[in-house]
């Protein structure tokens, strides 16, 4: 039971730290693709095999634009990039359209 307390201890301190670094980040003006880069290191980090990536919309054309996934291969991004943001588009274009999270055990084998 003590190593499971400080085991979460240790996690909760991380992930302090961690959002204290991304509230720098934005009182510092950081760029947002530095930034965004950071935030999904920090979801990487405090989450195991686990992998964040961040996608923006084009409003005028309602297609997907990547902008960070820094621990995806860029030809995944490169497949998403262009793609309508739908429902029937991915786990992307569902999180888009329900405007929640949506997790996949395994991008290649869902259906979606």
């Amino acid at each position: 039971m003590l190593l499971t307390d400080i085991d979460e201890r240790k996690r909760a301190e991380t992930l302090l730290a961690g959002e204290k670094r991304l509230l720098e980040m934005v009182a510092s003006g950081s760029p947002l693709p530095t930034f965004l880069e950071a935030l999904c290191r920090l979801v990487e980090d405090n989450a195991a095999n686990c992998h964040c990536s961040v996608y923006l919309i084009d409003e005028k054309d309602e297609v997907f634009q990547s902008y960070a996934a820094p621990s995806l291969p860029s030809s995944y991004s490169d497949a998403i990039m262009g793609l309508p943001a739908r429902p029937d588009v991915g786990p992307c274009g569902v999180a888009s359209r329900l405007k929640t999270q949506v997790i996949v055990a395994d991008v290649d084998t869902d259906r979606r």
